[in-house]
């Protein structure tokens, strides 16, 4: 809000409220940092919603979290979608293959090409690669192959995705 680089100000919020005004949907987004006090800066937000309120007095606002104003701006429901829900299977002695990860879509559907995956490796190192496609587009894949990363080196894998309507579901294996 009140950083040195990219503060909201007035003209801004303005044109959040002209937008609004107009009959289109606008969306403010705001963020600070938690090591200040965070008191200062959200009277001064309000200070500015307070201005631009006085030009446009029939501009309904509402202050709400980033998932919520994300739905309410692009009209989702999230009661309309199942919640995202993802299987993962770690195959550790595979036959004819190297060790594998296979993530399946069980609920919903996965925003975005791929989910995220990241891997702790036992030197507590963090790793994040993609992941291979299969045809049927909700299942993806991950060879451990021991020339890149053996299974024998992965502490933990974590898998973590959304949906279209904010849902987000992540998943841990200890390995």
């Amino acid at each position: 809000m009140l950083s040195r680089i990219a503060s909201i100000d007035q003209i801004e919020m303005d044109k959040a409220f002209a937008r609004a005004n107009e009959g289109d949907i606008a969306l403010v987004g705001l963020c600070s940092h938690d090591y200040r006090d965070l008191d200062p800066e959200v009277d001064f937000v309000r200070g500015l919603i307070a201005k631009s309120q006085e030009k446009y007095p029939d501009v309904k606002f509402k202050y709400c979290d980033g998932v919520t104003a994300f739905r309410l701006a692009l009209g989702l429901d999230a009661e309309n979608g199942e919640p995202l829900e993802l299987s993962l299977t770690l195959n550790r002695n595979p036959a004819n293959d190297v060790p594998n990860l296979e993530i399946t879509t069980i609920k919903g559907k996965v925003f975005g090409p791929q989910p995220f995956l990241a891997i702790e490796t036992c030197s507590r190192k963090f790793i994040h690669d993609n992941l291979d496609f299969s045809s049927e587009g909700n299942r993806w894949h991950y060879a451990f192959h021991a020339d890149t990363l053996p299974l024998a080196d992965v502490r933990r894998i974590g898998v973590g995705a959304c949906d279209k309507y904010g849902n987000t579901n992540v998943t841990v294996v200890e390995v």
